[in-house]
């Protein structure tokens, strides 16, 4: 868990879930074996943050390191243009054919770690060609990253069971390791109350790192408003500042029924 997961939060720090940490094991042994892995779970469980803390990690060992986010929908020669452009830095050109042949060839010379998320966006034919491309050129890594990835895997022959083994799963939080990691992570949560803690997950964040994210940021806003006002500020969450907080992150606008 960390400030990451949402631009303008300022005060997280890295705390490792067991599910990262899980996770992290098994991209690392795919990059190793130039091999395929996946990241599974609901939104906002970390999946995305632990990505994309793996691609940082092979960006400072030397490895070439490509995120990519495919379009709703992405045929095969989207993405294929898509990695082509990543690779390159240029737009491609040509028949579909030739773009394969010139992707496979960069793939095989440059043997990057490439992190597709959202990758059941993808129609059939998209997950098809990345799994055609890992087969013509296996000496990269390939990681796929989605909430419904199992679905969308499931419409494409043999995916399931190539990443049978080589996947790790991110779950919501709850109990003891949800509040070990909240009073980690954040300096406002750490002298929190508990019982505050679990109402505020229970009826706000659904033990979701992305809500909480947004819960936090808007209670630094709140903070900040305060001090430029003269007026004390919190250096722990207190049902005061939730409120504030609530309100800037419009949290209660989502319960007003349509």
């Amino acid at each position: 868990m960390n400030s990451k997961h949402l631009r303008g939060l300022t005060g997280g720090a890295d705390v490792p879930t067991t599910a990262y940490n899980r996770a992290m094991l098994v991209l690392r042994r795919a990059a190793s074996d130039n091999d395929l892995a996946a990241l599974l779970g609901e939104a906002g469980t970390g999946k995305t943050f632990c990505a994309l803390s793996f691609l940082e990690g092979m960006t400072a060992a030397g490895r070439l390191a490509v995120y990519l986010q495919p379009e709703p929908t992405a045929t095969h020669t989207q993405m294929t243009t898509r990695l082509l452009q990543k690779l390159t830095g240029g737009r491609p050109t040509g028949e579909s054919y030739y773009r394969t042949d010139d992707l496979a060839e960069l793939l095989t010379e440059h043997s990057p770690v490439i992190v597709v998320d959202e990758a059941h966006r993808a129609q059939a034919r998209g997950l098809d060609q990345l799994i055609y491309l890992k087969e013509t050129a296996p000496e990269w890594t390939l990681v796929l990253v989605g909430s419904e990835l199992p679905a969308a895997a499931a419409r494409v022959p043999g995916v399931r069971s190539r990443l049978r083994g080589r996947t790790a799963a991110f779950d919501v939080l709850t109990g003891a390791e949800l509040l070990k990691t909240l009073q980690a992570w954040h300096p406002l949560l750490r002298g929190a109350d508990p019982q505050l803690l679990q109402r505020i997950d229970a009826r706000y964040c659904a033990g979701r790192f992305r809500s909480w994210a947004q819960l936090m940021r808007a209670a630094e806003n709140a903070n900040d408003e305060l001090g430029a006002r003269g007026k004390p500020t919190h250096s722990t969450l207190t049902t005061r500042l939730l409120g504030s907080a609530v309100v800037l992150a419009g949290f209660d606008a989502w319960e007003v029924p349509a």
